[in-house]
């Protein structure tokens, strides 16, 4: 067997209701920004690459919270699977200092959409990792005390 594609993703949430999404070219499904690190690069400042690169957008190091880290089936990748540390920023660390920076598809991406966390989602063609435990980890309900990273 072959083992997991290792990888670094980004939950961009704006006012903790909506996610951002994004469809690589000559691909149907959804997911986060994000991708494989380069050699050398950790898998902190690859979260932070790869959203430059898919989405446009600078993204200050200490903006990205950690949110989990799982293995899923890889979306694009037949008979593979993905072991994702994935991020978690708001909206808010979009703030440049006339603005705020403009999200927009680069790179390899050819859409990005926002979807709603309390969407059914039937309607769109999410990827695993998304679908099966992203998007359940982040409509779970918080015990008193805690804070979703």
């Amino acid at each position: 067997m072959n083992r997991p594609i290792t990888v670094a993703a980004v939950c961009i949430l704006h006012e903790g209701k909506r996610i951002l999404l994004v469809r690589k070219a000559g691909t149907q499904r959804f997911m986060l920004p994000g991708g494989k690190p380069e050699p050398g690069e950790s898998i902190h400042a690859a979260a932070i690459r790869e959203c430059r690169e898919e989405i446009s957008v600078e993204l200050g190091s200490a903006s990205l919270r950690f949110l989990g880290r799982w293995t899923a089936p890889a979306a694009n990748e037949r008979n593979r699977r993905v072991d994702a540390t994935v991020y978690v920023t708001d909206t808010a660390a979009l703030a440049a200092p006339h603005g705020y920076q403009v999200i927009q598809p680069g790179g390899e991406i050819a859409e990005i959409r926002w979807l709603e966390l309390s969407d059914d989602h039937g309607n769109i063609a999410l990827a695993p990792l998304l679908a099966d435990k992203i998007l359940p980890e982040l409509r779970r309900p918080l015990s008193i005390g805690q804070v979703r990273p």
